[in-house]
């Protein structure tokens, strides 16, 4: 018996395939990423819990990059609302979701991208006062994409 691995079950697959007695294997969302880094890689992504402290023009995309990679885990922290000024530059903003936190935005986007990924949204400001509301010692990494000098020092 032979197995191709194909993308999705189209009608051209499937009428190639209809009378080979082929088995058609779906390969995973994450399957290129494993041919790039390795299986074992996949799963310490999988394992990873990363938090993101901004969701602007470069938090949104670093978010995005990391959610399509295969992370497991993300905290999401932000304050700010979607602004029809974000709509030139932030790959979470978009018309249907102006006035909704970052956070929710950005939630809704990555769930889509990846149904399995844990988000924990934490929808504040980051400052240095409130640290003790975060457990640094849980994060794998975090990501300053935050715009607030003091706070940026601190982390």
């Amino acid at each position: 018996m032979k197995m191709l691995s194909v993308y999705n079950n189209s009608c051209i697959v499937n009428l190639f395939l209809r009378n080979t007695g082929d088995v058609v294997m779906p390969l995973s969302q994450f399957s290129r990423t494993e041919l790039v880094i390795g299986a074992e890689a996949v799963e310490k992504l999988k394992d990873c819990r990363v938090a993101l402290f901004g969701l602007g023009g470069v938090g949104g995309n670093a978010g995005e990059a990391l959610v399509r990679s295969g992370i497991g885990h993300l905290d999401l922290i932000d304050f700010d609302r979607v602004n029809h000024t974000n709509l030139n530059r932030q790959v979470i903003s978009l018309h249907s979701n102006i006035g909704q936190y970052k956070t929710q935005a950005a939630k809704a986007r990555f769930l889509d991208i990846n149904p399995n990924v844990e988000l924990t949204l934490h929808t504040c400001m980051y400052l240095p006062e409130k640290a003790e509301e975060f457990d640094f010692d849980s994060y794998d990494y975090i990501i300053d994409a935050i715009d607030n000098v003091t706070a940026k020092t601190d982390l």
